[in-house]
């Protein structure tokens, strides 16, 4: 009778070795799903200014159109974003999702101007 009874106390539950085996595999497949995690919000905040680029260099393009201004100050600044969203150019204002300084690169080439944004941060929207 006390067999029996040892056996169906037994049954009832986990050992503690058993509970500890479950924790670290929880453990593991937590820090591994973490690093993804980590990567994926990098490359979607990459993804996210090199958009803004794209986005900033069109509105330039076609401020310049516009007004027939082809020179800008180097830097980006909040009053040239706040200027182009109120001159119709940009929707609303944008930035850098990780604070990154945007700047105006210049290069003539066979009298062809290429302007370019740059991130302190990303680069430009050309790079990998």
């Amino acid at each position: 009778m006390f067999k029996k009874i040892m056996a169906a106390k037994r049954l009832q539950g986990f050992t503690l070795i058993e509970i500890m085996i479950v924790i670290a595999i929880i453990g593991i497949l937590m820090s591994s799903g973490f690093a993804y995690y980590q990567r994926a919000k990098q490359q979607a905040l990459v993804k996210s200014c090199k958009k803004n680029m794209f986005t900033l260099d069109g509105a330039i393009t076609q401020h310049s159109l516009n007004n027939n201004n082809e020179n800008y100050p180097d830097a980006i600044t909040d009053v040239f974003i706040k200027e182009l969203v109120s001159g119709g150019y940009l929707k609303d204002e944008i930035k850098c999702p990780e604070g990154g300084k945007w700047i105006i690169e210049t290069k003539v080439d066979n009298n062809i101007k290429e302007r370019t944004v740059r991130c302190s941060i990303h680069g430009t929207r050309h790079e990998p």
